[in-house]
């Protein structure tokens, strides 16, 4: 008896200790680059030779060089040829510039020359999207009553649909609110949307839904605490997680940023908890420094080797080196 107690106790503990953040790495700020071009970059992705930037203001998406000066401008706010009302979801790769446009509903192909190749028709309210090698995943509303659909397109032309309320109570057995509230962030093999007020991811890759998993949120609240989340924006929270704000993909690791302020909690740092996205198993986090402890706004990030770039409020990117410790 006392054997099963003591090897329940170990098991239990196991189970709590695997909860904890690690950090193994930190960083050491670089480099300061400013975007000099009026824009309003709200995502971030890497190319490889080039970063690709998405100015939610003007409709416009850039390609910009390692140091963040802007190679090409794309895009528009329009109706002509290659020009958007809402970019939901987009891609750029080689010429070819991949778009949702959730205004217009459609699933747009151009190439850096604003020459349309082809259109595809959405169907509902499109909320979120992300577009992946020529893949589409898309957050949609078909009915008043159906918030939580997602449809994905890979390149062949195959639909799949899934509801992500019912995935949930299949994967955890758990009704979630807010989970129509997230983002969405990919590379080239995976694209993965993340509640921003509940503790869950979902990957896809270019066969459809991947899997569903619980992100790794040590800090727990009472439920009904009032807080304010990342954009200053008060949550009355009907459960007891942190908010997921940002997130960026880079070769096998996933990156997830989180951030509420409350009692207890560091306000000159956020958290950025990195993933196997193949697997969606927790590996370590870091902590970010803040702009300073009054005004934290970061706009976006992405990773590059052993580089972490911080987009914040002012235009300005902050380059980190991602070192071990000791």
């Amino acid at each position: 008896m006392k054997v099963v107690v003591l090897l329940m106790f170990v098991l239990l503990w196991s189970g709590i200790k695997a909860q904890n953040r690690v950090f193994p790495i930190e960083l050491q700020l670089l480099e300061k680059y400013v975007i000099e071009e009026r824009c309003d970059i709200r995502e971030l992705r890497n190319k490889g030779d080039y970063f690709v930037g998405l100015d939610v203001a003007n409709q416009n998406i850039y390609a910009f060089s390692k140091d963040f000066k802007a190679l090409k401008k794309m895009g528009g706010k329009g109706n002509g040829p290659g020009e958007y009302s809402r970019i939901t979801g987009f891609d750029v790769r080689n010429d070819s510039i991949w778009v949702i446009d959730g205004i217009k509903k459609k699933f747009i192909l151009t190439n850096t020359e604003r020459k349309g190749l082809s259109t595809r028709e959405l169907s509902g309210f499109v909320r979120n999207g992300i577009v992946f090698n020529g893949n589409m995943v898309y957050q949609n509303t078909l009915t008043a009553s159906n918030d939580f659909l997602f449809t994905f397109y890979n390149q062949q032309g195959v639909k799949q649909v899934w509801d992500i309320q019912n995935l949930i109570k299949e994967e955890f057995g758990e009704g979630i609110s807010y989970i129509y509230q997230g983002n969405m962030c990919a590379d080239d093999e995976y694209a993965v949307y993340y509640c921003r007020y509940s503790p869950y991811f979902f990957c896809f890759d270019k066969n459809g839904f991947k899997y569903a998993q619980k992100s790794i949120i040590p800090v727990k609240p009472p439920k009904g605490t009032v807080v304010k989340n990342s954009m200053f924006e008060s949550v009355k929270l009907t459960h007891e997680y942190p908010v997921q704000t940002y997130g960026c993909i880079y070769k096998d690791d996933l990156f997830l940023l989180s951030k509420l302020i409350f009692s207890g909690e560091d306000p000159n740092y956020f958290t950025v908890d990195v993933y196997d996205v193949s697997l969606g198993k927790y590996k370590y986090s870091l902590k970010v420094p803040a702009k300073n402890a009054d005004n934290f706004f970061v706009m976006a990030f992405l990773v590059d080797r052993d580089f972490l770039y911080v987009l914040y409020e002012d235009a300005e990117i902050q380059k980190f080196k991602m070192q071990k410790n000791g």
